[in-house]
Parts: C-alpha cells; structure tokens; sequence
C-alpha cells in the first residue's frame, strides 16, 4: 500500500460526470501512475473559468483498457462536484498527496522491488556531508557499531568492544597504545590492585590490599 506519483500528468474529462460519480472516464492515461493493490494517488478536476469549479479526488484504480479511474469524491476540504466534459484533470502537489505520503507507516511498504525498505535506507545512509550531529538524550543502538572504519567498533554478536581493531577477542580490546591518565584498577574475585602514578614524577606504584609495590 503506497502512495503514487508520476511527472506533470494531464488530460481531459472524456464525458460529464456528476456529483456522485466515482468512475471517472479519461481522453488518456498515458503517463498515469501504475497503481497495485491498496495503491493510491490523488487528481485535480478544474473546470476553468472564472471563479474556476475545483475538486480534488483520491485515485484507487485505474483501467488502463478503458482510460477510467476510480475514485473517492471530494478530498483536501473540497467538494464533489458536477463537471463537463473537457474538464482539465491533472495530477497537481496537493496537500492531500502529500500528507497522506508523509503519513505512510513503514509497515505499508510492501514487496515491490522499486520500493526501498525504510530500515535499508537509513542503513545505507552516509554522513560525510554532514559537519557535526549532535545527539541530545539517550541513544540505543542494536546489531553493532562502527566508527570511522576501526576507531571503535562493537561487536554485537559477541558482546565484545574493540578500539583499533573490528575483531575484539576478548570484552575489550585495544589495538595499540593506550594511554591513561591517572590510574588503572583491576578487581577479581574480590581482589582489588591498583596501578598508580606516584613521586618521582612518572614512577609507578602497584597497591595491593595494604601493601605497595615502588618501581623507580
């Protein structure tokens, strides 16, 4: 179930129509959307003149052998009209197209193969051209994470975080040096070492439960 489009379509009412009508007759419908099952598209009947008589009207089948359409009558806050023949009918950007477009759920997207899916869109996106994204608030991301080739990468599958390469080991992994600031702390089993810097400047000292360990 979509909604369809097609560029600068245009032709003629082949016969009057009243007020209650809902099949259509067309001079042509060469360049029409194709519409499938559920499809839809929206018209715009305009008699001319001055003031003009205007009807929008919601398209859901067209007969290619006989040139009619289907239609619901009087969308977009119009209303169903009688119209002569030779009324101009155009496919026009009417508000009606393009919020019944905008209001398409992800699940209407079918199996057409002209259709791309809405999850392999934004998956096939790419930011270079963007300068920043800023996001405000929690994030969740699923199925993994790359930055920048192999700056960080989260393997999903694994539950394992890598820094500098895409194929961590173990839960984290660093591929190259690493640098930390002011100290490291490890624990296991209840077991608590620390390593820290301490006087002289840029020696090391390893702190286990009361006892410490000075190097030079």
């Amino acid at each position: 179930m979509a909604v369809r489009f097609s560029n600068n379509f245009s032709t003629l009412l082949a016969g009057s129509i009243s007020s209650s009508s809902t099949t259509i007759p067309l001079q042509g419908v060469v360049g029409f959307p194709t519409l499938g099952p559920d499809d839809r598209t929206y018209l715009t009947i305009d008699s001319g003149g001055s003031p003009p008589t205007i009807e929008v009207v919601k398209v859901t089948a067209v007969n290619l052998a006989t040139s009619e359409v289907t239609v619901v009558r009087g969308q977009d806050g119009t209303s169903a009209s009688a119209f002569s023949s030779g009324a101009v009918v155009e496919l026009r950007l009417t508000a009606a197209l393009l919020n019944d477009a905008a209001a398409v759920q992800y699940s209407d997207i079918g199996t057409d193969p002209n259709q791309v899916p809405l999850n392999q869109y934004l998956g096939s996106m790419a930011y270079q051209d963007l300068d920043a994204v800023s996001i405000t608030g929690g994030t969740v991301v699923v199925d993994g994470l790359t930055v920048d080739t192999d700056t960080l990468h989260v393997d999903a599958a694994n539950n394992r975080v890598g820094i500098g390469t895409t194929s961590p080991n173990v839960a984290l992994e660093v591929a190259g040096t690493t640098r930390v600031a002011t100290g490291m702390q490890f624990e296991a089993s209840g077991a608590r070492r620390i390593i820290s810097t301490h006087s002289p400047a840029g020696a090391l000292r390893l702190r286990g439960g009361t006892s410490d360990l000075d190097g030079a």
